[in-house]
């Protein structure tokens, strides 16, 4: 087996305040975070979001009624994906052209995306995640979310909270 590569990692953490991405300020956000000036891009980019949907809503407290009333569609990670999160997403895939999404999940307005180099993805393997939500009953829009991936043989797991 090839001795694994020294890989660098970028965590980005944003309570967006159920902001629509659309604005031209948010999206110089995310960029901002992604393409700091002079760096090359990591290796790996962990971007987590919390509020991504209006939190004032009634149903931003009922995760699985919000999710089954909110639209949503199957990609290829498996994971139904809402509208919300797919606002998110594309300017993320847009900033890191040369990145894969290996793995994403959603919890009402927490978000957790794991992107990959390309040179890296066929040596990352069994990417996983769960959640927890901890409103009442165990719904809403408090609790966590997680991914957890093994790359060159080694496991890396990232959780985005809300609480």
């Amino acid at each position: 087996m090839p001795k694994a590569p020294v890989l660098t990692c970028a965590v980005s953490t944003w309570n967006v305040g159920a902001a629509d991405m659309g604005t031209t300020s948010k999206a110089a956000g995310v960029d901002g975070w992604l393409r700091v000036t002079g760096n090359a891009p990591a290796d790996l980019h962990i971007v987590a979001l919390q509020e991504v949907v209006d939190i004032n809503s009634p149903l931003s407290y009922l995760s699985p009624l919000s999710t089954f009333l909110e639209e949503q569609t199957l990609d290829g990670l498996g994971e139904a994906t809402s509208e919300g999160a797919a606002v998110w997403e594309a300017p993320l895939r847009t900033y890191l052209p040369s990145h894969v999404l290996v793995a994403r999940k959603q919890l009402v307005g927490i978000i957790l995306f794991v992107f990959v180099g390309k040179q890296h993805a066929a040596n990352c393997t069994s990417a996983r995640v769960t959640q927890l939500g901890t409103g009442p009953l165990g719904a809403g829009n408090k609790g966590a979310v997680a991914a957890s991936l093994g790359i060159y043989g080694s496991t890396a797991c990232f959780v985005c909270s809300h609480l």
